[in-house]
């Protein structure tokens, strides 16, 4: 059964983006906040090289290494808190979680350009 748009709320970025960086969440949830803390209109979330990293950063403050990125985005894929799709250079939020009239409609990463 479809959602309706009355059961839908807006967030805020810059505050998903902050809980992204807070070490003292999960590092799948931190993926996930950092998905919707950048995520266009299509849900994807383009990273730049390392940025990942540099987001789950570790308590010590130093960058998350690879395999930490890695181990973070499969186990938000397992919990369903980004697609199956999703790489350190793009989060894919799934279409049943995220829905917004604004962005960018293309995706460097998975390909894809779409007119407005």
């Amino acid at each position: 059964m479809p959602i309706k748009l009355k059961e839908w709320a807006a967030i805020s970025r810059p505050e998903y983006r902050r809980m992204a960086r807070d070490t003292r969440f999960d590092l799948a949830f931190r993926v996930h906040f950092a998905a919707l803390g950048k995520a266009n209109q299509l849900g994807h979330a383009e990273l730049a090289s390392g940025e990942l990293a540099a987001i789950l950063t570790r308590k010590d403050g130093r960058p998350q290494p690879k395999q930490g990125v890695s181990r973070a985005i499969k186990s938000a894929k397992d919990l369903g808190l980004v697609s199956p799709s999703s790489d350190a250079r793009c989060l894919v939020l799934p279409g049943h979680l995220y829905d917004t009239a604004r962005g960018s409609l293309s995706c460097k990463a998975h390909g894809i350009q779409r007119a407005a």
